[in-house]
């Protein structure tokens, strides 16, 4: 028989006593490990245990560009591995993927950054999957203009714009990389989940998430075919004047200014937004509303240049649903001047632009409406914007590949290097300064043998042709960037161009 634990020997009790103890110091220090990882910060008490994102500080915009320094923005290394997390009682803790609904994921971004969910991390893994070219392509621009020694010496902040941010992936990656981001975002839900991501990666002072959907024009419009939550994709919607859920238009050339964007004094990634950027500019929006851009009000040189941004912009990522053909166009003033150094944009088939016109007419007038206005941005933005057009790897990149074999270049056209048989190059990294910075990123590269990304040159006599075309090629993706001579081999021009290819 076994004796009743009332009537074990003291010595008896005392060793149970230390056995307990013993395990819950353990027990604490395992529990204390997961709360406080050395790279991942959550806010904490000063006893350990967490409190939650700190509350915003108040914003205070600058007062105008004489007064304000920009400071480096440094590279982050938010995570070193791939768990994902998940809050109960009290503490992070590996999450279960049949039960849990919001999560903490690792996304393999290389550098690799926390992702905020409802549920959607397999469907944001595709989409990183799907796109990951152009991630590389803007990982390494972004890096090439971070250690131009002229950029720095000019004292410009390293910019990246998201316009259609969703899950703010593109925007996490450009902020860990060094750059100051401003994210666009209409959707409530998903702005939330930007600004908490935003903090996990400990780059909300240096990351701006505004409440607009980009237009070429300043107006209030409607949202339909969202999903509650962090659902995804949302439309403008032009057949409605009013709607449950309504935001704000504004057009990429009428951006804040850098000093009101980001101010020396606060504030974090939930602000400020447009009642925050000073009455000149609040005042001067209410000027322009509803107006076509051809009316818009007009600024002076020194108003331009206090109130709006007007520095490089090093890239630029547009995916706003069917709206793309506006937003390039919303930035007319930008490219005139060469402010854009690179876009990257989802474009076709010509069904996706429908959604831009309200919809009295018969779809098919519509549809050759919209594509005539793609053949008139796409053929301004070489000859008016001085633009280089490439195709990157997309869900039509084996149709691109096929229809550009069939339309190469001979090879006497002085302005192109003769492409290879299917008119495919890659765009190579390549040491232009001598540095190595042995990130993740480095790593990426020698798995690809320093590639970044395939590409296949659009030529300018080509561009009516290929969008009579993409009906049948499908969703692509198009990366434009200033037209700028490079002498091979040259190290005269630090910028993104590879030696393999000119313009």
């Amino acid at each position: 028989m076994f004796a009743s634990p009332l009537n074990m020997p003291r010595r008896t009790w005392i060793l149970v006593v230390g056995l307990l103890l013993l395990g819950a110091f353990f027990q604490y220090s395992s529990i204390n490990h997961i709360r406080n990882p050395a790279d991942f910060s959550t806010g904490t008490t000063s006893s350990g245990s967490p409190n939650g994102p700190k509350p915003p500080p108040p914003c205070t915009p600058g007062t105008g560009p004489a007064s304000h320094s920009i400071a480096p923005v440094n590279q982050k290394a938010p995570t070193g591995n791939s768990i994902t997390l998940r809050l109960h009682t009290n503490v992070l803790e590996p999450a279960i993927s049949t039960t849990d609904t919001w999560n903490f994921a690792v996304m393999p971004t290389k550098p690799d950054v926390f992702i905020v969910s409802e549920g959607k991390v397999s469907a944001i893994n595709e989409h990183y999957d799907r796109e990951h070219f152009t991630y590389s392509l803007m990982k390494w621009i972004l890096r090439v203009h971070r250690r131009d020694t002229g950029r720095i010496a000019r004292k410009e902040p390293l910019i990246m714009i998201d316009a259609g941010s969703n899950h703010g992936l593109f925007s996490m990656v450009a902020g860990v990389s060094g750059a100051y981001v401003v994210a666009f975002e209409p959707q409530a839900p998903l702005r939330g989940v930007i600004g908490y991501s935003a903090r996990l990666n400990q780059i909300e002072q240096h990351l701006r998430i505004l409440p607009f959907a980009v237009l070429d024009k300043f107006s209030k419009v409607s949202i339909s075919d969202y999903e509650r939550g962090d659902g995804g994709n949302a439309f403008l919607d032009l057949n409605r004047t009013t709607g449950p859920i309504q935001t704000q238009t504004i057009r990429l050339d009428h951006l804040p200014s850098f000093a009101r964007l980001f101010p020396e004094q606060g504030p974090n990634a939930l602000g400020p937004h447009d009642q925050s950027f000073g009455e000149d500019y609040a005042a001067y929006l209410e000027q322009a509303h509803n107006l076509e851009p051809a009316n818009q009000p007009t600024l002076s040189a020194t108003d331009t240049k206090k109130i709006l941004l007007r520095q490089p912009i090093h890239f630029l990522k547009i995916d706003v649903e069917g709206f793309e053909l506006r937003a390039l166009e919303s930035a007319s003033a930008l490219y005139e001047v060469g402010l854009i150094e690179h876009t990257v944009l989802e474009f076709g088939s010509p069904d996706r632009w429908t959604v831009t016109e309200p919809q009295t007419a018969p779809p098919e007038q519509i549809k050759t409406k919209t594509l005539a206005e793609a053949k008139i941005v796409l053929n301004k933005a070489v000859t008016d914007w001085n633009l280089d057009i490439y195709l990157l790897p997309s869900i039509g990149w084996e149709q691109c590949k096929f229809w550009i074999n069939w339309r190469l270049i001979a090879p006497n056209d002085v302005s192109e290097m003769a492409p290879p048989a299917n008119g495919v190059r890659w765009l190579k990294a390549w040491n232009f300064d001598g540095l190595s910075e042995q990130d993740q990123f480095d790593e990426e590269l020698k798995s690809t043998n320093g590639g970044v990304t395939e590409f296949i040159r659009l030529p300018n006599h080509l561009i009516d042709e290929f969008l009579d075309s993409l009906e049948q090629i499908g969703e692509v993706y198009l990366w434009m960037r200033v037209c700028v001579p490079v002498l091979f081999g040259s190290r005269e021009k630090l910028h993104v161009y590879s030696t393999r290819f000119t313009c």
